[in-house]
């Protein structure tokens, strides 16, 4: 999907970016993606990462996401999440999550996919939140 194309389908208004897939705003200069859908196929992963690519402008920043409505991820999304391209217009990345069993298994994704940038999941968004600062 172009960035022309999230463009047209995703509505601006101050300083966050909302459209069907996810909400998008920034505070503290760190990225805030709240996700709307409870399934993520390479198709939403590539329409959040184009919209939030158009709220960064051309800069590198820590991205917080809230993934607690997501209840499945395919892998060919899970691979793009954690791919060059996506990585490329993010210093760190803390996904906040719901509960151990979730912890686990994401766990399992960092070792299997290897994402190219500092990753943690979260059970607690202060402490996600706190950890990106750190790279602020």
């Amino acid at each position: 999907m172009s960035i022309m194309t999230a463009f047209l389908e995703d509505r601006f208004r101050d300083n966050q970016v909302d459209n069907k897939y996810a909400l998008h705003f920034i505070t503290q200069k760190i990225v805030h993606c709240v996700v709307k859908v409870d399934f993520m196929d390479i198709e939403v992963a590539q329409k959040c990462s184009s919209s939030r690519l158009l709220l960064q402008s051309g800069k590198k920043m820590p991205v917080f996401t809230d993934a607690r409505n997501l209840e499945k991820v395919t892998n060919e999304a899970r691979v793009y999440g954690a791919s060059k391209e996506v990585g490329d217009s993010m210093i760190a990345h803390a996904i906040f999550i719901d509960g151990r069993a979730d912890t686990f298994l994401m766990n399992i994704f960092l070792k299997i996919n290897k994402p190219v940038i500092p990753t943690k999941f979260f059970t607690n968004k202060e402490l996600a939140i706190e950890w990106l600062k750190t790279f602020l």
